[in-house]
């Protein structure tokens, strides 16, 4: 429990920190050679993976789970502030020698999320307890609702000042895309969370309504999240991401307990949603226009890969979203496919 203290009261000086551009975010002090930024909150991640190889060795039972779970839920909960670091505007760092420490920070973050996610899809018990605990369904959603907000902050496919909000284009894109997939298709009840999130704090108009979902927070939550998607697609995720969009909405379908019909009105919803406060498209500026043919030879495309459920069918899926966002995108505005942080539990 004290140790839980201590993890906590680092997140919420490292996120203090960030928010006040402290001097130690420079080369030499903060890195993988000593000590990545988000290495607090990724020590909880780490002993997630033990608690979790423990449980399956038979070393710990359900009971003593439960306690571990519990801690290290509240840990996180009260390290949320790390969080809602990346979502927030950062002013920009004149020093060359400045890092952005949030794309650490985020991985870690999301890392740790994803170990949760296994951990609690492990079983009978470990779904039970998840279950049980509103918090870490919350963790969860706030989370997803956290990677909306950090692609809409690209949003028109422009590439926002790194020094200003945080870029997509490093490791942790990588892990939010795993996060993505196992959230999304394997507890698809956060979109309630993540509708209600949305609607008070982003504003959106629905200009396509098709079934009784409408309206409400799930379907709001999964007709936002579709058309990040494609926003993503649009530019405001690097080209190396957006290889992994079949998988995502795959898992989409799986979300809409493989009702291709309820996942094609969400499609179609997707298409047309606007912000309340300008009247634009959430997908993007390649949306803004769309002919009606263009429209429909999408829509056929999507029929398809629903009906055919399979990786062909979803890579197809991409291959149409990548013919209304103008093709394969050349300019040269992104890295190379990054590798991931290298963190040493010894130094930790």
């Amino acid at each position: 429990m004290a140790a839980c203290e201590v993890i906590i009261a680092l997140n919420i000086a490292e996120s203090h920190a960030i928010e006040a551009d402290a001097p130690i975010f420079v080369q030499g002090i903060i890195c993988e050679e000593s000590l990545p930024a988000g290495a607090f909150i990724q020590i909880v991640g780490i002993a997630v993976d033990n608690i979790s190889l423990r449980y399956r060795e038979s070393q710990i039972n359900a009971k003593e789970l439960h306690i571990n779970y519990q801690l290290i839920i509240n840990t996180l909960e009260k390290s949320k502030c790390i969080l809602e670091s990346l979502v927030k505007e950062k002013l920009p760092n004149d020093s060359d020698n400045s890092v952005d420490t949030r794309v650490n920070i985020s991985e870690a973050w999301f890392s740790t999320m994803n170990s949760l996610l296994r951990i609690s899809l492990m079983d009978d018990n470990t779904k039970a307890i998840f279950k049980a605990c509103k918090t870490s369904r919350k963790l969860v959603s706030d989370s997803v609702f956290a990677v909306i907000v950090m692609i809409l902050n690209h949003d028109q496919g422009m590439k926002c000042d790194e020094k200003v909000f945080v870029t997509m284009d490093y490791a942790h894109t990588l892990v939010i895309v795993d996060f993505l997939k196992l959230s999304v298709a394997y507890l698809p009840s956060i979109f309630e969370d993540v509708g209600s999130n949305v609607q008070q704090n982003v504003g959106v108009r629905l200009a396509f309504c098709s079934d009784g979902f409408t309206g409400h927070n799930w379907y709001v939550g999964a007709v936002v999240f579709t058309a990040v998607m494609l926003l993503g697609s649009s530019g405001a995720l690097p080209p190396w991401a957006i290889e992994y969009m079949p998988e995502i909405f795959q898992s989409m379908f799986l979300a809409c307990a493989s009702d291709g019909d309820r996942f094609l009105s969400i499609i179609q919803a997707s298409l047309d949603i606007k912000f309340e406060r300008n009247g634009k498209k959430i997908a993007g500026r390649y949306f803004e226009k769309l002919s009606d043919s263009s429209r429909t030879n999408f829509l056929e495309q999507a029929t398809m890969s629903i009906r055919a459920n399979n990786a062909e069918g979803w890579r197809r899926l991409k291959g149409a979203i990548k013919n209304l966002c103008g093709g394969k995108k050349k300019e040269a505005l992104y890295n190379l496919k990054p590798a991931m942080t290298i963190w040493d539990a010894s130094r930790m």
